[in-house]
Protein backbone atom coordinates (compact mmCIF):
# COMPACT_ATOMS: atom_id res chain seq x y z
CA UNK A 1 0.00 0.00 0.00
CA UNK A 2 1.62 3.53 -1.42
CA UNK A 3 0.65 6.60 0.21
CA UNK A 4 0.12 8.82 -3.34
CA UNK A 5 0.37 12.90 -3.24
CA UNK A 6 -1.90 13.89 -5.87
CA UNK A 7 -1.99 17.78 -6.47
CA UNK A 8 -4.63 19.58 -8.27
CA UNK A 9 -5.20 23.28 -9.41
CA UNK A 10 -7.66 25.00 -7.18
CA UNK A 11 -9.92 26.37 -10.16
CA UNK A 12 -10.06 24.57 -13.28
CA UNK A 13 -8.63 20.88 -12.90
CA UNK A 14 -9.58 18.63 -15.17
CA UNK A 15 -12.00 15.98 -13.57
CA UNK A 16 -11.56 12.97 -14.97
CA UNK A 17 -7.84 13.79 -14.61
CA UNK A 18 -8.09 13.32 -11.12
CA UNK A 19 -11.06 10.53 -11.47
CA UNK A 20 -9.89 8.04 -13.20
CA UNK A 21 -6.23 7.69 -11.50
CA UNK A 22 -7.92 8.20 -8.60
CA UNK A 23 -9.96 5.16 -9.22
CA UNK A 24 -7.57 2.77 -9.85
CA UNK A 25 -5.28 3.18 -7.47
CA UNK A 26 -8.14 3.02 -4.47
CA UNK A 27 -8.77 0.15 -6.58
CA UNK A 28 -5.21 -0.90 -6.09
CA UNK A 29 -5.36 -0.43 -2.48
CA UNK A 30 -3.12 2.93 -2.21
CA UNK A 31 -3.84 5.72 -0.12
CA UNK A 32 -4.47 9.20 -1.86
CA UNK A 33 -4.39 12.35 -0.74
CA UNK A 34 -5.17 15.49 -2.52
CA UNK A 35 -3.56 19.13 -2.06
CA UNK A 36 -3.51 22.52 -3.50
CA UNK A 37 -2.38 25.48 -3.32
CA UNK A 38 -4.53 26.01 -0.70
CA UNK A 39 -6.49 23.39 1.38
CA UNK A 40 -9.92 23.43 1.11
CA UNK A 41 -12.41 23.35 -2.11
CA UNK A 42 -10.89 22.95 -5.33
CA UNK A 43 -12.99 23.20 -8.81
CA UNK A 44 -12.73 21.12 -11.88
CA UNK A 45 -13.40 22.45 -15.11
CA UNK A 46 -16.44 20.11 -15.47
CA UNK A 47 -17.93 21.02 -12.25
CA UNK A 48 -16.23 18.40 -9.79
CA UNK A 49 -15.61 19.78 -6.27
CA UNK A 50 -12.55 18.01 -4.38
CA UNK A 51 -11.15 18.47 -0.91
CA UNK A 52 -7.61 19.53 -0.59
CA UNK A 53 -6.52 17.92 2.68
CA UNK A 54 -2.95 19.81 2.18
CA UNK A 55 -1.79 23.47 1.01
CA UNK A 56 1.14 23.16 -1.31
CA UNK A 57 3.14 24.58 1.76
CA UNK A 58 2.24 21.46 3.76
CA UNK A 59 2.46 18.67 1.23
CA UNK A 60 5.95 19.97 0.53
CA UNK A 61 7.01 20.06 3.92
CA UNK A 62 5.76 16.13 4.18
CA UNK A 63 7.20 14.91 0.60
CA UNK A 64 9.19 11.92 2.74
CA UNK A 65 5.66 10.78 3.54
CA UNK A 66 4.78 9.92 -0.15
CA UNK A 67 5.82 7.11 -2.36
CA UNK A 68 4.10 9.22 -5.67
CA UNK A 69 3.37 12.49 -6.00
CA UNK A 70 0.95 13.07 -9.22
CA UNK A 71 0.22 16.22 -10.67
CA UNK A 72 -3.75 16.91 -12.74
CA UNK A 73 -4.02 18.90 -15.20
CA UNK A 74 -6.91 21.45 -16.96
CA UNK A 75 -6.50 24.69 -17.67
CA UNK A 76 -5.75 25.67 -14.07
CA UNK A 77 -2.54 23.35 -13.83
CA UNK A 78 -0.18 26.07 -15.28
CA UNK A 79 -0.71 28.60 -12.52
CA UNK A 80 0.81 25.87 -10.33
CA UNK A 81 4.14 27.29 -11.66
CA UNK A 82 3.71 30.26 -10.42
CA UNK A 83 3.36 28.93 -6.75
CA UNK A 84 6.72 28.11 -5.16
CA UNK A 85 5.34 25.67 -2.81
CA UNK A 86 4.27 23.72 -5.53
CA UNK A 87 7.83 24.30 -7.55
CA UNK A 88 9.91 22.97 -4.40
CA UNK A 89 7.66 20.32 -3.48
CA UNK A 90 8.29 18.65 -7.35
CA UNK A 91 12.01 19.37 -6.63
CA UNK A 92 11.99 17.81 -3.33
CA UNK A 93 10.50 14.58 -4.65
CA UNK A 94 12.51 14.20 -8.00
CA UNK A 95 15.59 14.78 -5.05
CA UNK A 96 14.05 11.97 -2.90
CA UNK A 97 13.63 9.83 -6.19
CA UNK A 98 9.96 9.38 -5.77
CA UNK A 99 7.62 8.31 -8.92
CA UNK A 100 6.37 11.25 -10.62
CA UNK A 101 3.41 11.41 -13.14
CA UNK A 102 1.77 14.44 -14.75
CA UNK A 103 -1.36 14.48 -17.11
CA UNK A 104 -1.78 17.35 -19.77
CA UNK A 105 -0.61 20.54 -19.57
CA UNK A 106 0.64 19.15 -15.83
CA UNK A 107 3.66 18.20 -17.28
CA UNK A 108 5.07 22.07 -18.05
CA UNK A 109 4.66 22.47 -14.46
CA UNK A 110 6.83 19.70 -14.16
CA UNK A 111 9.55 21.37 -16.58
CA UNK A 112 9.66 24.86 -15.42
CA UNK A 113 10.27 22.79 -11.62
CA UNK A 114 13.45 21.21 -13.49
CA UNK A 115 12.52 18.05 -12.83
CA UNK A 116 12.23 16.28 -16.37
CA UNK A 117 15.23 17.35 -17.44
CA UNK A 118 16.75 14.06 -19.81
CA UNK A 119 13.65 12.51 -19.20
CA UNK A 120 11.19 10.88 -22.01
CA UNK A 121 8.02 12.77 -21.33
CA UNK A 122 4.32 14.06 -23.52
CA UNK A 123 2.47 16.81 -22.52
CA UNK A 124 -0.96 18.49 -23.87
CA UNK A 125 -0.02 19.22 -27.71
CA UNK A 126 -0.10 22.35 -27.77
CA UNK A 127 2.90 24.57 -29.65
CA UNK A 128 3.59 25.92 -26.14
CA UNK A 129 3.44 22.97 -24.19
CA UNK A 130 6.18 21.36 -26.19
CA UNK A 131 8.09 24.36 -25.93
CA UNK A 132 8.08 24.50 -22.68
CA UNK A 133 8.82 21.28 -22.14
CA UNK A 134 12.16 21.45 -24.52
CA UNK A 135 13.28 24.62 -22.73
CA UNK A 136 12.99 22.45 -19.46
CA UNK A 137 14.86 19.93 -21.36
CA UNK A 138 12.80 17.04 -21.37
CA UNK A 139 12.70 14.98 -24.58
CA UNK A 140 9.41 15.02 -25.87
CA UNK A 141 7.51 12.29 -26.97
CA UNK A 142 4.10 12.89 -29.33
CA UNK A 143 2.71 9.66 -27.51
CA UNK A 144 -0.55 9.38 -25.55
CA UNK A 145 1.66 8.21 -22.21
CA UNK A 146 5.48 7.99 -21.85
CA UNK A 147 6.91 6.34 -18.97
CA UNK A 148 10.49 6.72 -18.52
CA UNK A 149 12.16 5.08 -15.36
CA UNK A 150 10.29 6.41 -12.24
CA UNK A 151 8.34 9.34 -14.46
CA UNK A 152 4.94 9.29 -16.08
CA UNK A 153 3.64 11.54 -18.19
CA UNK A 154 0.46 11.83 -20.28
CA UNK A 155 -0.85 13.83 -22.66
CA UNK A 156 -4.60 14.37 -21.84
CA UNK A 157 -7.77 13.77 -20.60
CA UNK A 158 -8.26 11.24 -23.21
CA UNK A 159 -5.29 9.18 -22.12
CA UNK A 160 -6.26 9.36 -18.37
CA UNK A 161 -7.45 5.33 -17.75
CA UNK A 162 -3.93 4.38 -18.85
CA UNK A 163 -2.12 6.91 -17.42
CA UNK A 164 -3.58 5.75 -14.06
CA UNK A 165 -3.41 2.24 -15.27
CA UNK A 166 0.23 2.99 -15.84
CA UNK A 167 0.53 4.84 -12.25
CA UNK A 168 -0.82 1.54 -10.88
CA UNK A 169 1.85 -0.44 -12.68
CA UNK A 170 4.96 1.39 -11.58
CA UNK A 171 3.87 1.44 -7.87
CA UNK A 172 4.04 -2.84 -8.14
CA UNK A 173 7.57 -2.74 -9.61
Amino acid sequence: MAKILIIVAQQNFRDEELNEPRRLLSAAGHVLVIASVNAGICKGMLGMDVTAELSASEARQRVEYFDMVVMVGGSGASALADDKDVIELLRKAKAQDKLMGAICIAPTVFAKAGVLEGKKATVYKTPEAIKILQQGKAIYIPQRVVVDGKLITADGPQSATEFGRELVKLLQK
